[in-house]
């Protein structure tokens, strides 16, 4: 959708500032929305390092089938995340495409000049998207070993 078509023509009150707020609170929330993408990052790690810690413990035991059930466990822990790191990746893409578009329509473009110094030199959620999968290489390796 085209900036120009999420401007309300038929809007005639304080037009300006009222476009500031609502830029202001749609920023708010993309932010938030990295916020829980950050948590969820942090869960996800926790628990793969819980895994790999009862891994550890395991191991040493001897219990083979308890490291292949772990495993096989944070295989699908690992691809919940990686899934998790694709939703959260296309929610903020659409999110700061509507801040793109409405920054338009104000004086300065912020968010649009630092998404193309980072989208020029940098790609977050790529390299973030390789932790979960270094995890499933991993627990691959577990289940080559102890399989």
């Amino acid at each position: 959708m085209e900036a120009k078509n999420l401007i309300n023509k038929k809007y005639k009150k304080d037009f300006q500032n009222h476009l500031l707020e609502q830029y202001k609170i749609y920023v708010k929330s993309a932010d938030d929305v990295s916020s829980r993408r950050l948590i969820s990052n942090n869960f996800y790690l926790t628990i793969n390092s819980i895994i790999f810690g009862l891994v550890s413990y395991f191991s040493v035991m001897n219990r083979d089938r308890i490291l292949i059930l772990l495993s096989l466990v944070g295989i699908i822990i690992s691809v919940s995340w990686y899934l998790n790191i694709r939703s959260y990746r296309k929610l903020n893409s659409a999110k700061f495409r509507v801040i793109h578009n409405i920054e338009e329509y104000l004086p300065i473009r912020p968010y649009t000049i630092e998404d193309y110094h980072i989208n020029k030199n940098y790609k977050t959620t790529i390299t973030e998207a390789y932790i979960p999968l270094a995890f499933m290489v991993l627990y691959l390796i577990l289940l080559y070993v102890y399989g």
